[in-house]
């Protein structure tokens, strides 16, 4: 609590010390108690500094500037050290892009200590940023002077005394753009009109390769510039930094209108014509431009360069007439969100459930791919870094190239779920009463329309394979295709469904279509085996403990219970699910076999072997084996 001054009523009063004889001892006590308190805060300020420097090496600023601010506040009142902790404080706004927060933190350490060159140098730094030319000469001087042995402090102080060499800056960001040398008593000749254009470009570029080896050795140091906002009548200005990411700019003029409603953000084009602006590089566009038109002027403007930017609010929910007099709808407007019909939500469950695949996973991929193009935009980011064989826009391909991959393998899929719901005939009764159901029962009624929709699904998973050669689910999926194809001509042939209904489709010929069949199961079988090849090997599962196994049948009987699913004992690794699909092809084929006299129990036998290897219930084996064809068969025959 703060200590309160009393004024003195009168001189005829007793002294402080006549009335209170023991005061001077107990305040040598408290000035002992607070020298103690001191020396506390002291060291724990110093831990917090220190916690500062080791993120900031790190380079997690903002945890390092929470630090530094703790330090601050535990630091005793006009300590030396005070002068270090600003100092850092400082660096860390620096480092954020947060220029007048450095300049102000870095004047609290000269306070101090006006010898701080540290301080110095990063004001100095924070002013060049903010086009303060004079003082960043005046700063990085005295710090000079103060190590001039130091190599950093001096290449910084001939950068900074280099740029403009004397001049008013004209441009932006601290782009030094020469005023005309137009003659004062005449025009120019053409001659000269070409020498004075030459010798422009020639400084531009001596000013560009300047402050790109700046940048270089100080990559988190981006120019400022001055920004204006207009949103109807109402026009403010902000600076931020040239490399300011979208995001942090929508931000920015949000704070700055704080009233306004969403909105969107223009530039000003070339052409003088108002462009959307909706990433970092639009920014960037939207500086070129302004840098162009300020080069234009022959003379040029005291007040400081600004890009103007035109914002336009989007009109609010609230204020949307969407019912008409009668509570008819109206229409919405071009831009507002319209709401996804129920079946589509509904098909993309069923697309998932059904296939076991994530059908949004393309989307992240796509997201990470553009954050690795924004960071490898970022002007911390060196050339080799961003654009190296294994550089950052390497990775943001890669990302791309899954997705793309990824979505055009989805829109296959599309056309394989719609290519079985027109085969899917049902499914056969069970063996036993009160047993399974039997197998799934192909039909060949809607047998063109079927065969164009497994035509187009081939066509775009081999596209996805282009796009990404060694996509293994694509390759797995083409395989699946000949799978079904070979169900549908089984089901032309009359080989599909319980003995006494089955029968030829009309108009197939029953031989054709068995030969074709078979050829499609071996083919499908190949196209697994290769498959199988391109997955990496796994170790063999480690067989379930007794008290595994109980915990699992009654976490499942619970599940049961409150009509949820069963949990899974082990989620199926790529390899399994394709050693199941190779097992349900040969199991097919197996029972074709069977029907039409040919050898089948060695096909069965491998079929059973792909169930094992990919972990399959053993009950759930010997229940797709009782409904089997081939053995029905025998057993009707005994």
């Amino acid at each position: 609590m703060p200590a309160v001054a009393v004024k003195k009523k009168s001189a005829g009063l007793l002294s402080s010390q006549q009335q209170h004889p023991g005061k001077k001892t107990m305040s040598a006590a408290a000035s002992l108690e607070d020298a103690e308190d001191e020396k506390v805060f002291l060291e724990r300020s110093v831990e917090f500094s220190e916690e500062g420097d080791q993120l900031m090496q790190k380079r997690q600023y903002v945890k390092a500037l929470q630090f530094y601010e703790q330090a601050k506040k535990l630091m005793p009142k006009g300590h030396e050290l005070s002068s270090s902790v600003d100092a850092n404080r400082a660096e860390c706004y620096l480092l954020m892009n947060r220029h007048a927060d450095a300049v102000s933190a870095a004047s609290d350490a000269l306070k101090m200590n006006a010898e701080n060159a540290q301080a110095l140098v990063t004001r100095a730094k924070a002013y060049v940023s903010t086009q303060n030319e004079t003082r960043a000469k005046k700063d990085i001087a005295q710090a000079h002077a103060l190590v001039p042995d130091d190599a950093q402090i001096k290449q910084l102080h001939d950068i900074i005394h280099g740029i403009g060499n004397g001049k008013t800056p004209a441009g932006l960001g601290g782009m030094n753009l020469a005023p005309s040398s137009k003659k004062k008593g005449g025009k120019m000749s053409a001659a000269e009109i070409q020498l004075e254009q030459q010798r422009k470009m020639r400084l531009e570029a001596e000013q560009r390769q300047k402050m790109q080896e700046h940048l270089r050795q100080n990559p988190s140091q981006a120019p400022a510039i001055h920004v204006k906002a207009k949103l109807g009548d109402d026009t403010r200005v902000c600076v931020l930094s040239s490399a300011i990411g979208y995001r942090d700019l929508v931000t920015t003029l949000t704070n700055k209108f704080p009233d306004a409603g969403q909105f969107t953000i223009k530039y000003t084009d070339e052409k003088g014509e108002l462009r959307p602006l909706q990433t970092r590089e639009d920014f960037q566009i939207a500086i070129h431009w302004t840098s162009v038109r300020l080069s234009k002027l022959e003379t040029p403007s005291l007040a400081p360069p600004c890009v103007k930017l035109t914002l336009v609010e989007l009109a609010k929910i609230e204020d949307m007439a969407v019912l008409d007099e009668d509570g008819k709808p109206v229409g919405l407007p071009p831009n507002e969100v319209v709401e996804i019909d129920e079946w589509i939500l509904d098909f993309a469950a069923l697309f998932r459930e059904h296939l076991g695949i994530d059908a949004e996973a393309h989307l992240d991929f796509h997201t990470d791919g553009l954050e690795k193009c924004s960071e490898a935009l970022e002007p911390t980011k060196t050339l080799e870094e961003s654009n190296g064989p294994d550089g950052i826009l390497s990775e943001a391909s890669k990302k791309f190239q899954e997705a793309a991959a990824l979505a055009t393998f989805n829109w296959g899929n599309v056309h394989m779920c719609s290519a079985r719901k027109k085969m899917d005939g049902g499914r056969e009764p069970p063996a036993e009463e009160g047993g399974n159901p039997g197998a799934a029962i192909a039909s060949a009624a809607n047998f063109d329309e079927v065969e164009k929709e497994l035509a187009t699904a081939a066509s775009r998973f081999e596209a996805a394979l282009e796009i990404k050669p060694d996509f293994v689910d694509a390759s797995t999926a083409l395989a699946q295709r000949r799978y079904e194809r070979a169900r549908l001509l089984c089901a032309a042939a009359g080989l599909s469904g319980p003995d006494s209904t089955r029968k030829p489709e009309k108009g197939h010929d029953p031989k054709k279509r068995t030969a074709e069949a078979e050829q499609e199961f071996s083919q499908a079988v190949d196209e697994y085996r290769a498959a199988l090849k391109q997955l990496p090997d796994e170790p063999p599962k480690t067989p379930k403990t007794a008290e595994e196994l109980e915990a699992h049948e009654q976490a499942v009987k619970e599940a049961q219970e409150k009509g949820e699913d069963p949990p899974v004992l082990d989620e199926p690794t790529m390899r399994a699910q394709v050693l199941v699909m190779l097992g349900n092809t040969l199991f097919e084929q197996s029972q074709m076999r069977a029907r039409i006299g040919k050898e089948w129990k060695s096909v069965l036998e491998e079929a059973v072997e792909n169930f094992k290897y990919a972990g399959c219930n053993q009950t759930d084996i010997e229940a797709a084996l009782k409904v089997h064809k081939g053995n029905l068969m025998e057993a009707a025959a005994k």
